[in-house]
């Protein structure tokens, strides 16, 4: 299955394009670069230096959206949770699979408008991680 993904890195560089062979316990994924300067050409991402993936919608989103500051939480069965990146962004969304003992967790973002569809965040790249009520 090829997905479309934006890699955010720890070091603040992101990529667009898509992979297919991503899994969570994997160290190295690839990515096929969507920009039309890297077109075709794949790239070897060390998961160990992520910040998250981002499953997303389509590369450009909506740059006007705006992200609404009541979740909706849809997943059932599912934890809801509050994260905080190390860089201090926040974001809400739910999760199915949360073990403290993987490498990291899938959020599916609360707010089913957005661009994001999942994103897969390395529990090392976290601030905080609030489970909600």
């Amino acid at each position: 299955m090829v997905n479309k993904v934006v890699v955010h890195f720890l070091d603040k560089k992101i990529k667009k394009g898509h992979t297919f062979d991503f899994a969570p316990e994997k160290e190295i994924i690839h990515v096929t670069a969507a920009d039309d300067k890297e077109k075709e050409r794949v790239i070897e991402v060390n998961l160990n230096f992520l910040k998250a993936i981002f499953f997303v919608k389509d590369f450009d989103g909506n740059k006007d959206y705006k992200e609404t500051k009541t979740p909706e939480f849809k997943v059932v069965g599912a934890k809801k949770i509050k994260i905080e990146f190390t860089d201090g962004e926040v974001m809400f969304g739910s999760t199915i699979a949360y073990n403290p003992g993987r490498k990291g967790l899938f959020l599916t973002p609360a707010d089913p408008n957005q661009n994001n569809i999942r994103v897969y965040i390395p529990f090392k790249s976290l601030k905080s991680l609030e489970f909600l009520v």
